[in-house]
């Protein structure tokens, strides 16, 4: 077979015409084939092809191979041409198609070279007309359309390559008549369909490659037929399914069988054991299943065996593979422990068993594979402690155990690996220091000990030796002491990650000078402190920067305002002060800005608006932050997604239409501020508005607000402002994602609208609460069926009615295991439900922050005007936390099956007028496991024996009927509970005893004046605490130190006070929810 390189680009052009196009391009129309223009035929008579003999001339690029001799014209110069460059045409004539070349008679083609021409067109049927052709190479161009079947007609093919073209449409069956075919190469195209199985009848074919298509359908068995097969490349076609068929297992004389990216399942067929010339096997990236086959062990020439990244199980067995060098098993299933027997693969250069459910510990026979490179046994279950010498291996560059439980000391010995470069120990229990010789890895590239529990500072060797540093990342670990200075040296580092340990002293700014530092985070070290350095500046390939949740002072340094690749910058949770820099206006990729709970303050700088790429603006607690919002030049921040402002000092209004400057808009919250004017229409026009805090604010007007004009919205909170109107306009019929609603603390009048049970009413909601507002009538019935209901809070209102006898609708209650992520002290009533969503701008970033919610579960409708008996139903809501009933009209007994909650911890039935004996009732409840946290029952009628009052008996009291150890004598005397009952309670004395009560009192009163007086005229102290008021007023404790109880007189409550925020309160780590004692009513 004869290949000549292309020698004249002109020519190689005019044969493209000649074999993609329908037509002949002949040098005259006097020398055209005598076929009548077409190439000629194939003689089917056997003899020989057409006589040339009346062609003196035909036009055959100098990449085609003939038969016969080629004669060069014999003037032509050449002493000009670049080696590898086409031959320049004779003189006076063109590179165009009157170049011809001198054919002898009988001339055949037989070899078609045009690779890497970048020819377009299509491939024309007509060349399966050149019956002679043994080469064909058109690979390496943009050829498009589909594969001729006219193709099977060249008999005599032996390599056909059509790599990396355009070439559409299914792979033609006719390939498979080409009997004497060796070489078949369709890889890179974008062909479709199915694999034809006549390809099976290629006896002779040695390289089969169809990688890189849209190839569907399954392996045809048929391959197996192709015994000559050294080489079958069939991956990455993601859509080519079913099994690997066993017939594979034929080709003796196979070689590499790569299957990898496909879509392939199954069971990898036992058969493969059999083809023993097999070097590489590759089969990574499908979805095989069921375990390795134990024929394997066959493979003794198998050098290279990757099934990683599929649904393998079982245990590993490879005994018997002594030249296998390269072991690709991650992300399977895997199990057991690593086998002694890989031990005995003395070749190994690369294990990666990553990703698996190994467990056990890690064998000691790796520390003697002197050829091993890689070890990769990252994310398993692998216990114990590295307790193997890895001195020995001098050729390990990469040692990844991260995601482990590996424990013990670090093991030391690494440091003896002279050619390490990747060093990944994270996600483990190793403990102790890090070594200062770790500095003699000076190969080290990168370094991953994050989420372990070392201690100890880190060595300044890091920085003064391991100069091609480029990740180190020591994160979540116990580390003390600075941050060396030495780091500075390091001038490859990418990425550094210090964040959650324990690091103190400041940053120093030496490391301003890691010019391609991309990412910077010493978050969450608390100790920190001291100013950001002006010199992080100059670090203008930094994209990140995570200096949150430490003690940093001092400004927002000026120089940061130079990062202009910058997209997150974590500033919260720290001590700055002044005003936010103008110049972060310069930081123009800047996604994520995040400065809240620091002491920022002055206005919001104009120039944020620069910030066109902005997605999350974070400010909130700051307390200082004042002025107007620059609105307008905001309103450039197209992007913004979350805009958190809560706990500022900003003024003003919403002045612009926020759903056109901010479409992604979802995280909306100005709570805790001093905003004015009416409910912003514009926001109903935020569509993807997730969450709308505007609480605690200076909004008032009437509350028009049309849910169904936010789909998506999951929260709205707009308690502690002065709205004012009914709850008619809110439209509560298309609000599918909302689970939190907050209307407290505002001025609405009128009653909370019905709908009927058709109408599937918010059955997302979770929290609902309408406490201190002018609502009245009938709570209706749509609220007692919300199905996540976990919290409803209607107190402070004036509804009337009856509760529900059927609550079992209420299904989140009724789950005993539902859970709540704050608990409150024991005997503190919950006064102030503490219910409130708490903002987390803490990790994981890529941000995905959520307000989440940390309250009990609860239901208070207290200080209403409800009538009626406490409803039996109550006990089904099993997983209720507090029960709030007071101060209502409540009548009848207390039901006893209200001890059957099983996670009741408060109950307040205070202030109505329930009767009955509550013996039974109060052992019940007051010796429960675990034991009430508050209960009231005070300001009723109630009768009976309490034994304990472990909550002091003012929250039993006054029930005059009630007695125990805490209460009074119990009497058995009818009459000494009911006044005017009993024997003789009409005998006439009772007019005496009325006139001895009378008599009795006014001498008291004359007494009692007396002594009163006589005081007055005889205390000059006493006079003065009267009538004389000095500037700084005294206590009546201080001036009567020893006449002033202490102990608190029993008094009647009215319920939880009116707070200043709302009934959801903000909880903080240094803040801690007590309820108060019952106040006066």
């Amino acid at each position: 077979m004869d290949r000549l390189s292309p020698i004249f680009p002109v020519l190689a052009l005019l044969l493209l015409l000649l074999i993609v196009t329908n037509s002949v391009m002949i040098s005259s129309t006097s020398d055209l084939w005598n076929s009548g223009g077409q190439l000629p035929q194939e003689d089917t008579s056997g003899g020989e092809a057409e006589d040339l003999e009346n062609v003196s001339t035909r036009l055959l690029p100098p990449c085609v191979s003939t038969d016969a001799s080629i004669d060069w014209p014999p003037d032509v110069p050449d002493t000009n041409r670049i080696p590898g460059q086409a031959p320049a045409p004779p003189p006076g004539q063109t590179t165009d198609s009157s170049y011809l070349l001198q054919i002898k008679r009988g001339a055949r083609v037989v070899s078609l070279d045009l690779s890497d021409h970048n020819l377009t067109g299509v491939i024309s049927p007509e060349v399966g007309n050149l019956t002679s052709l043994v080469s064909l190479n058109l690979s390496g161009n943009h050829f498009m359309g589909a594969i001729p079947s006219s193709l099977g007609s060249c008999r005599n093919l032996q390599v056909l390559d059509l790599t990396q073209n355009d070439l559409s449409g299914q792979i033609p069956s006719t390939l498979g008549d080409l009997k004497n075919l060796t070489f078949l190469s369709l890889a890179l195209n974008l062909l479709s369909g199915n694999i034809p199985p006549e390809l099976g009848k290629c006896k002779k074919l040695q390289d089969l490659h169809l990688q890189y298509n849209n190839i569907s359908g399954t392996l045809p068995k048929e391959l197996g037929n192709c015994t000559s097969l050294l080489h079958l490349r069939i991956y990455s076609n993601p859509i080519l399914t079913g099994e690997i068929p066993s017939s594979l297992g034929s080709l003796k004389n196979l070689r590499t069988l790569e299957l990898f990216r496909n879509a392939l399942v199954g069971s990898i067929p036992p058969s493969l054991g059999e083809c023993r010339s097999l070097k590489r096997m590759k089969l990574f990236e499908n979805q095989l299943t069921n375990s390795i086959p134990t024929t394997f062990a066959r493979l003794e020439n198998l050098e290279y065996l990757a099934l990683g990244g599929n649904q393998l199980t079982g245990r590993l067995s490879f005994g018997g593979l002594k030249n296998l060098t390269f072991l690709y098993l991650q992300n399977n299933f895997l199990d057991g422990e690593i086998p002694v027997s890989l031990g005995s693969c003395s070749r190994l250069a690369v294990v990666h068993l990553g990703g698996n459910q190994l467990t056990g510990k890690i064998p000691t026979f790796f520390g003697q594979l002197l050829d091993l490179q890689r070890l990769v046994l990252a994310k398993n279950q692998l216990r114990g402690e590295l307790d193997f010498d890895l001195s020995s291996l001098k050729q390990l560059r990469v040692l990844d155990l991260e995601q482990n439980r590996l424990g013990g000391k670090f093991p030391a010995s690494v440091v003896n690996c002279s050619s390490l470069e990747e060093l990944c120990l994270q996600g483990n229990h190793f403990t102790g220091t890090i070594p200062e010789t770790l500095g003699q890895l000076t190969n080290l590239t990168t370094l991953k000990l994050s989420r372990n529990n070392l201690t100890g500072s880190i060595p300044p060797s890091i920085g003064n030796s391991c100069r091609r540093l480029e990740y180190l990342e020591l994160a979540e670990n116990g580390l003390t002491g600075p941050l060396p200075s030495s780091l500075g040296n390091c001038s490859n580092l990418v990425r550094i990650d210090f964040s959650s340990n324990n690091l103190s002293q400041g940053i120093s700014s030496e490391l301003g000078k890691l010019q391609k530092l991309e990412y910077l985070s010493l978050s969450m070290n608390r100790l920190m402190t001291g100013p950001i350095p002006s010199t992080l500046g100059n670090c203008t390939n930094l994209k990140e920067l995570g200096l949150d949740t430490n003690q940093f002072i001092g400004k927002i340094p000026w120089e940061l305002g130079s990062l202009t690749n910058l997209e997150g910058l974590y500033l919260f949770q720290n001590n700055l002060t002044w005003p936010i820099p103008a110049s972060i206006g310069n930081c123009t990729k800047l996604k994520y800005l995040l400065l809240g709970e620091n002491k920022l303050n002055g206005t919001l700088p104009e120039t944020l608006g620069r910030l066109r790429q902005l997605e999350k603006l974070h400010f909130q607690r700051n307390e200082f932050i004042s002025g107007d919002i620059p609105w307008a030049a905001l309103s450039n921040c197209s992007k913004l997604s979350q805009f958190v402002a809560m706990r500022n000092n900003l003024q003003g209004t919403i002045s612009i239409d926020l759903g056109a400057a901010f479409p992604s808009l979802s995280w909306l919250d100005f709570s805790k501020n001093h905003l004015i004017g009416p409910f912003p229409q514009s926001i109903l026009n935020c569509t993807q508005l997730e969450l709308l805090r505007l609480y605690s604010n200076k909004f008032n007007g009437e509350l028009d607000v049309d849910l169904s004009r936010l789909p998506n919205l999951r929260t709205l909170h707009l308690s502690t402002n002065n709205f004012s109107g009914t709850l008619e306009k809110l439209n509560l019929r298309n609000s599918p994602n909302l689970e939190y609603l907050d209307l407290s603390n505002n001025s609405l009048t009128g009653q909370i609208p019905s709908y009927s049970a058709s109408d599937n009413i918010l059955p997302s909601l979770k929290i609902l609460t309408f406490r201190t507002n002018h609502l009245e009538g009938e709570i209706p019935q749509w609220i007692w069926t919300l199905p996540k209901l976990q919290v409803l809070d209607l107190s402070r209102n004036n509804f009337s009615g009856t509760l529900p006898s059927n609550w079992t609708q209420l299904v989140a209650l009724t789950n005993s295991s539902i859970t709540w992520t704050k608990t409150p002290s024991r005997g503190d009533p919950l006064r102030t439900v503490t219910y409130e969503q708490t903002l987390v701008t803490l990790k994981n970033r890529p941000l995905d922050e959520t307000y989440i919610f940390s309250y009990y579960t609860a239901i208070d409708v207290s200080i209403n005007s409800l009538q009626g008996s406490i409803p039996e139903g109550l006990s089904d809501l099993q997983g209720l936390h507090a029960l709030y009933l007071t101060g209502n009209h409540l009548n009848g007994s207390i039901p006893i099956s209200l001890n059957r909650i099983e996670r009741l911890g408060i109950l307040d039935l205070s202030v109505n007028q329930l009767s009955g004996d509550i013996t039974q009732f109060a052992s019940l409840l007051t010796n429960r496991t675990p034991g009430m946290e508050y209960i009231n029952v005070s300001h009723n009628s109630l009768t009976g024996r309490v034994e304990t009052t472990a909550f002091g008996k003012d929250y039993w009291l006054p029930n005059l009927g009630l007695c125990g150890p805490d209460l009074g004598t119990c009497s058995t005397d009818p009459s000494a509970l009911s006044p005017g009952s009993g024997e003789g309670a009409d005998d006439g004395t009772s007019f005496w005893g009325d006139v001895v009560s009378i008599v009795a009192f006014e001498i008291g009163v004359s007494i009692g004046a007396l002594l009163v007086g006589g005081s007055f005229i005889l205390s000059r102290r006493l006079r003065t605490a009267c009538f004389y008021f000095p500037s700084k007023r005294r206590s009546y404790r201080e001036i009567w130190p020893n006449c002033i109880p202490s102990r608190k007189t029993p008094q009647r409550w009215e319920g939880r006070s009116r707070i200043s925020s709302s009934p959801v309160i903000e909880l903080s780590e240094s803040s801690s929810v007590r309820p108060s004692s019952p106040s006066p009513r």
